[in-house]
């Protein structure tokens, strides 16, 4: 009572197998269900191709053995298309899970790293402001012009750069919470501005403001002082023989847009990968 012919003669197993097959072999599941629908599609044309049933089946019978045929095929397709996405669904959540272990223990090592660099910046603090007293005193009792005072003060540079150093390790360490306040963005300015000119260094350097309107923003001043006034230093320190740095100020969408720009060479493409980074 099998009447699954397909028009080269082959007979009604072939159908099941080659769904199947392309289950095991294709990466997509969509391909399942075309497979299912084309498999459908080609046993149809086949009973239309195919010899009249062996005489004497009944119509009925022959009619519900096609019915079933065709829904074993769909039921074929739709269990090998739930077995190809629950396998995707299990996969994707084992990497999800593999990710999430990483990230946590990734969390971990950063949080046992910034202790462990609060720990030495906080021992080493001290001592260096020390060293930093006694090298002012020796330093005052040389003559004013002489080699042995600027290198002294050199050395005190020196420290103060590595005092700042930690300073960052602390800050990354232990960071503080935010306490936002109500802030100026044009007095902010100004006083990144002057903190530059405290360095004769940058004497060659000129600052262009463009402020759209007077604004006042909700933020953490000292950070907000730090982050500002680290982008003009940088700005500076990119042009040595001088330049132009421009702050502009912008209100874009209910938020304070502050853009620096400058003279100097920019970053290469390497470096703003990492700029983000803690110490970079």
């Amino acid at each position: 009572m099998t009447d699954l012919a397909l028009p080269l003669g082959v007979a009604g197993g072939v159908p099941y197998v080659a769904v199947v097959l392309l289950t095991l072999w294709s990466p997509n599941d969509q391909d399942v269900l075309l497979a299912s629908i084309g498999t459908i599609g080609l046993t149809l044309v086949g009973w239309a191709l195919s010899p009249d049933p062996v005489a004497g089946t009944p119509e009925w019978a022959v009619a519900s053995n096609r019915a079933l045929a065709v829904f074993a095929i769909a039921v074929t397709g739709g269990g090998c298309y739930r077995w190809k996405r629950s396998r995707a669904e299990v996969a994707a959540v084992r990497e999800a899970l593999f990710e999430s272990e990483r990230l946590r223990h990734e969390a971990e090592s950063i949080a046992r790293l910034g202790k462990m660099s609060a720990l030495i910046a906080h021992e080493v603090k001290n001592p260096l402001a020390g060293m930093r007293a006694a090298l002012q005193v020796l330093g005052r009792g040389m003559p004013e012009a002489s080699s042995e005072r600027r290198i002294m003060g050199e050395i005190c540079d020196r420290v103060d750069a590595l005092h700042t150093t930690l300073e960052n390790m602390l800050v990354y360490g232990r960071p503080d919470a935010a306490r936002p306040e109500r802030l100026a963005i044009r007095g902010l300015v100004n006083d990144a501005i002057a903190r530059l000119r405290e360095d004769p260094a940058h004497d060659e350097v000129a600052v262009e403001v463009h402020h759209a309107v007077d604004m006042t923003v909700v933020a953490d001043p000292q950070r907000c002082a730090a982050a500002l006034f680290n982008l003009l230093l940088n700005a500076a320190q990119a042009m040595p023989d001088g330049g132009h740095v421009r702050i502009q100020t912008t209100v874009r969408n209910g938020w304070c847009e502050l853009t620096i720009d400058d003279d100097g060479p920019g970053m290469d493409a390497a470096l703003l990968e990492t700029i983000f980074d803690p110490f970079v």
